[in-house]
């Protein structure tokens, strides 16, 4: 139920009868205009504390509505800045690459929490002999969280302490877990022509001028930034790179503002 209706509704019943309705825009009715409706109403005291409590429950869950849009809306937004991430190590003992947690770290901290995200990481026992849970709490500044969990077996191997095989699993699970919440990508070197399609259409200049913004901000070398993604300027930058470009200038300006 949307907050005009509730507050619509709360009119009809006269529970508030010093409140004119028509004071109020329907499209602009939210949490904050309820609180205003209940300190009026508090300074009644012919008003009955009964009703009084069941609007600060309606004022709670459109507050609650408002920050779960919020966070809705700003994971969309992140996720689809979010780039790809190149597996950059080796686990020798199953012959296999894999991106590590702190190159997946790199490409993505600076996107999730320009949108206001920040993650919560804790473990917790599992039903299963052998195995561990690891726990991923998302935060939103708009006040809005969810919880994920991941299970896994405790990566034990040779020459392993039991404390470094409870460590091996929690980073493989923190991995998963971040990939999966931000819809993160991992992928092999493209060295044999097998990888992903490429966009190598050229940003567009509205994307370039901010380029040139953050680059001007951060102070970096123009040349040195063409020269690592193989462009004669900046307007030439393939439109898969500017994620990752955007991301690692903003890191750089938040580490130059920090």
């Amino acid at each position: 139920m949307s907050a005009a209706i509730i507050l619509k509704d709360t009119i009809e019943m006269n529970e508030i009868e010093t409140i004119n309705p028509n004071q109020v825009a329907p499209h602009s009715v939210g949490a904050g205009t309820l609180l205003d409706v209940i300190a009026r109403a508090a300074t009644d005291p012919s008003f009955d504390l009964d009703r009084l409590e069941r609007l600060f429950s309606m004022a709670r869950q459109v507050k609650a509505d408002e920050a779960k849009q919020a966070f809705q809306e700003a994971m969309a937004a992140a996720q689809a800045e979010m780039p790809s991430v190149v597996k950059n190590a080796e686990n020798s003992h199953l012959k296999s690459k894999y991106a590590q947690l702190e190159a997946i770290d790199d490409a993505i901290r600076s996107i999730y929490t320009r949108h206001g995200f920040s993650l919560m990481f804790s473990q917790r026992e599992s039903q299963q002999q052998g195995e561990i849970v690891v726990v991923c709490t998302v935060l939103h500044k708009a006040g809005h969280s969810v919880t994920e969990e991941l299970p896994g077996k405790v990566d034990v191997g040779p020459g392993r302490s039991a404390i470094q095989a409870v460590g091996s699993s929690i980073s493989y699970l923190r991995r998963y877990l971040t990939c999966m919440i931000f819809n993160v990508v991992v992928r092999n070197e493209d060295k044999d022509g097998n990888a992903p399609a490429r966009d190598n259409r050229a940003i567009t200049e509205k994307q370039a001028e901010e380029l040139r913004g953050l680059i001007d901000d951060t102070e970096t070398d123009i040349g040195a930034f063409c020269g690592h993604y193989h462009i004669e300027k900046i307007g030439d930058l393939p439109r898969s790179e500017f994620a990752n470009a955007r991301g690692r200038l903003l890191a750089k300006k938040e580490r130059a503002n920090a």
